[in-house]
């Protein structure tokens, strides 16, 4: 089952050896995983191109989800426990069947790289709790023709980086965005088309210090 009486899941290498990823054999007839309580990481890879896995049930032990664990799953909702504190590089990347709500609790400090790039049918709230610090590259964007579809976004109170492309492509988002005043650092692009957003003007906090490039 990949995971070891201390609570913590193997962590595995790629999404494409059967030996090397355990639900890889079942990708294609796999509808749902639950993860048992006591267990603290999903393991990276874990999930990943479970295109048939709908649904998925996890623990409120769970402290990390590990990079690609969930990438090109087939998953429609996810609900992140409160003792999470980080989400993986490209760990929810091209869930396209997720929908809803993405809550990010305050417990979360990191939001990855590409963390739900491409997820084109989120179409509610992207909500990041006062306890996120970074917020990584392309961390809710999209970069085709379809664009992202959730309509609000809330920022924060205690984010320091806003990565290259961050919420590119979030083109339906009609609330006004506030930057918190404990930005840092705000990456290329990170706001790119998101031409319905409430603001007139954004106004950039004196903490910022630099604007990265890609």
């Amino acid at each position: 089952n990949g995971d070891n009486s201390d609570g913590l899941m193997v962590d595995w290498s790629n999404f494409s050896t059967p030996f090397e990823n355990p639900f890889y054999p079942n990708r294609e007839t796999l509808t749902s995983a639950t993860v048992c309580e006591g267990v603290e990481n999903i393991g990276n890879y874990c999930f990943g191109v479970t295109g048939s896995m709908t649904t998925v049930s996890v623990p409120d032990t769970l402290k990390t989800i590990g990079v690609n664990s969930f990438r090109e799953s087939g998953i429609t909702s996810i609900t992140i426990p409160e003792n999470v504190t980080s989400i993986g590089n490209s760990a929810f990347r091209t869930c396209k069947s997720l929908t809803g709500d993405v809550i990010i609790p305050d417990s979360v400090e990191i939001i990855d790289h590409y963390a739900f790039r491409d997820c084109t049918a989120l179409n509610g709230t992207v909500d990041i709790g006062d306890g996120t610090k970074f917020v990584g590259n392309n961390a809710f964007a999209v970069n085709d023709t379809t664009g992202m579809k959730y309509t609000s976004l809330l920022l924060g109170a205690s984010i320091e980086f806003i990565g290259f492309a961050a919420f590119q492509g979030a083109s339906l988002v009609n609330n006004e965005i506030t930057l918190p005043s404990t930005l840092k650092v705000v990456g290329d692009f990170a706001f790119n088309h998101l031409e319905k957003a409430g603001n007139t003007t954004l106004e950039i906090p004196a903490s910022v210090e630099i604007e990265i490039k890609r």
